[in-house]
């Protein structure tokens, strides 16, 4: 497994506007690479174990290692342009997948930031407790470890880099229901054929 350090957002064909332009990842301290790396390491393993098949099969359109160890990458923006609107907020927000357009059509791939300020680095919740304390049996995370948690973030942002047709964008403004729907879609998948 490559090693994360300050890994540029790889694998983007440049057009005529491209938003992650100059765009690196944040060389993080000692811990949070420590921490990335051990979880892209856990990642490998269940994304190239034959019993997991399935979920392999959910990132039809992509090599998945190949896609995690080009594109993901860790800050406090989504876009290059620091801008309000543009930043992850500390805990509402755990990841961004950011679409890539080739030609006006999207293309698997994409990027995907983690939030530095999120329970995935901090593993608390904004009240500061822990993270997984905080989950219900409703939750598709309901009894995983803060590890597979992690994991499980990675998977949820990596089947939107899938999702060439933007059938289960959780983003969409101004609908919420249909975000929830979405994203919860994914989450059964993910926790049905990956854990």
């Amino acid at each position: 497994m490559k090693e994360l350090q300050n890994c540029r957002i790889a694998g983007l064909t440049p057009s005529s506007h491209d938003p992650f332009e100059g765009m690196t990842a944040n060389s993080a301290g000692g811990d949070e690479a420590k921490l990335l790396n051990r979880i892209l390491g856990r990642l490998e393993k269940r994304l190239t174990d034959s019993k997991r098949s399935k979920c392999r099969d959910l990132f039809d359109k992509l090599d998945p290692v190949s896609y995690l160890k080009e594109n993901l990458m860790t800050g406090e923006y989504w876009l290059s342009d620091e801008n309000a609107e543009n930043k992850l907020g500390p805990y509402d927000e755990v990841a961004r997948h950011t679409p890539f357009f080739e030609g006006g059509t999207r293309m698997a791939g994409g990027s995907i930031v983690l939030n530095q300020h999120s329970f995935f680095f901090t593993g608390t919740a904004p009240n500061r407790q822990r993270f997984t304390e905080t989950l219900t049996t409703r939750s598709a995370m309901f009894g995983l470890s803060m590890d597979e948690i992690r994991e499980f973030v990675i998977l949820h942002e990596m089947y939107h880099a899938n999702d060439t047709k933007g059938r289960f964008d959780d983003n969409v403004p101004d609908n919420p229901r249909q975000n929830y729907e979405n994203a919860e879609a994914i989450n059964k998948l993910i926790r049905k054929h990956c854990f």
